[in-house]
């Protein structure tokens, strides 16, 4: 009939106008049609949310963080918080196995850099199934370098697994694990101007920008690409009922 209002044409012109944005589902039930729209970027953050998990870093996980670094760009690339400095250091090929293993051994202990202004560390590895998505470090103090250039968090998630709120979780697990186990009341973390992700979830786990440090050759020798930004972020209400002592110990499964 003309002029008769067609559902199968609406849905579907739905459908083509929210399809980048949202999963639209369609029930029908006692002559009725629902519409369900549900946001991508949601559906990512509860993924990330419920199968992320942070474990110590071991040599189960060599072939897995290869493949990581390739994705950054391979080796002598600069990854926030992977303790890669420990086998520069060490001169480690971490190619070899071998090596790899060294350098997994160095990173559980307190004082992995053998410098007399060395701060105690706690290195954890990011993973979901088996599978290496990036490291985050914690620096339980500040020295000179790190109060003025370094801060006491670092963390940087493998391209391929960016935009799905994974460091913003791995970041509140390790700010509660600082707020319980090391009594801090807050942290120092920066980041470079232009990281507008780094920003973003710095700022959602409460830091507050302090001050700009101007970009030197200091800042780009630890990797700022630029003037970096300096945040104070507060430990407390990051720790959620015992859940960071658990995850942080954990041992990830084999991946076949």
């Amino acid at each position: 009939m003309s002029g008769a209002f067609r559902w199968p044409q609406l849905i579907e012109r739905v459908r083509r106008t929210y399809e980048r944005l949202c999963r639209v589902d369609v029930t029908r039930r006692d002559g009725s049609i629902r519409l369900r729209l549900t946001s991508f970027a949601l559906e990512a953050d509860h993924y990330a949310m419920s199968e992320v998990s942070l474990v110590t870093p071991t040599a189960g996980l060599y072939e897995s963080w290869l493949d990581s670094r390739d994705e950054w760009g391979g080796a002598g690339v600069h990854q926030p918080g992977s303790g890669l400095g420990v086998a520069r250091q060490l001169g480690l090929d971490l190619e070899s196995r071998s090596e790899f293993e060294r350098w997994v051994r160095e990173l559980l202990q307190p004082m992995a850099t053998p410098r007399p202004d060395a701060v105690p560390v706690t290195n954890w590895w990011i993973v979901r199934d088996g599978r290496y998505l990036g490291s985050i470090q914690l620096r339980h103090r500040l020295n000179d370098f790190l109060a003025d250039v370094g801060g006491q968090i670092g963390y940087g998630i493998r391209p391929s697994e960016r935009r799905k709120r994974i460091a913003t979780r791995a970041l509140r697990q390790v700010l509660g694990f600082a707020g319980d186990r090391i009594e801090l009341s807050s942290v120092l973390i920066t980041c470079d101007e232009e990281n507008v992700g780094s920003r973003k979830t710095i700022e959602a786990c409460g830091g507050v920008l302090d001050s700009v440090r101007r970009s030197d050759e200091i800042s780009r020798g630890v990797g700022h690409a630029g003037d970096s930004l300096r945040f104070w972020v507060p430990t407390a209400g990051s720790y959620h009922g015992g859940e960071t002592s658990s995850i942080c110990q954990r041992q990830p499964p084999a991946r076949t």
